[in-house]
């Protein structure tokens, strides 16, 4: 029913309301507990325990896909994976002259692009 993000949050949240109450009980590190959440349909539901309970979660993808504050890799790297220069790359585009293009080898006598045409030095393959 909550993604694991927001099943973190919450479990801090309780961690932090049952330590608010200075109950003397309470021991002195972290509060083991589970919440147990219907939700409206039977089907959905979620057990959140304490986050140090919890080493391994398991993800559910619709979960995690429900969640909008999730925050994507593209809004965690700043500048990252969005197709722009380096200074450095732009540096080195400066020696490129407008109207001067370079001329490519061509090793090839033919323009088959590589394609058999069916003329083989050797006759027998």
């Amino acid at each position: 029913m909550f993604s694991v993000r927001q099943k973190r949050e919450i479990a801090d949240q309780v961690q932090k309301i049952l330590r608010d109450t200075n109950h003397p009980e309470l021991p002195e590190g972290e509060i083991v507990f589970t919440l147990s959440v219907k939700g409206k349909e039977v089907w959905s539901w979620a057990n959140i325990a304490n986050n140090g309970a919890v080493l391994e979660p398991s993800v559910n993808p619709h979960n995690e896909r429900m969640d909008t504050k999730q925050v994507t890799k593209e809004e965690d790297n700043d500048d990252d994976d969005l197709g722009w220069e380096d200074e450095e790359e732009e540096e080195d585009d400066d020696d490129f002259e407008w109207g001067e293009e370079e001329e490519e080898e061509d090793d090839d006598d033919d323009d088959n692009d590589g394609r058999y045409d069916g003329d083989y030095d050797d006759e027998e393959i």
